[in-house]
């Protein structure tokens, strides 16, 4: 199983990656990533987080950068935060 990393830039322009930094409890699940020749298409993944807290760097238009095993292999933004 690949070892996956899922890193969200912050509103203060700073990248912090899920489950490490500021959001330790919040852990990427079910991560699935699509290409096609021309680069990244879409990713989608599930963050099992509090509903109860306001997580205001988490939103719409979030940049998003993945890395697979310690490689770049996926980059865009986030287009929706479902509750």
């Amino acid at each position: 199983m690949a070892d996956t990393t899922i890193r969200l830039k912050a509103l203060d322009g700073t990248w912090e990656t899920c489950g490490v930094d500021r959001i330790p409890a919040v852990v990427p699940e079910s991560v699935v990533l699509d290409s096609d020749d021309w680069g990244s298409k879409g990713a989608r993944f599930d963050l099992k987080r509090d509903p109860s807290q306001v997580w205001p760097d988490i939103s719409a238009f979030t940049p998003v950068k993945i890395d697979v095993d310690g490689s770049p292999s996926w980059s865009g933004r986030v287009s929706e935060t479902p509750s």
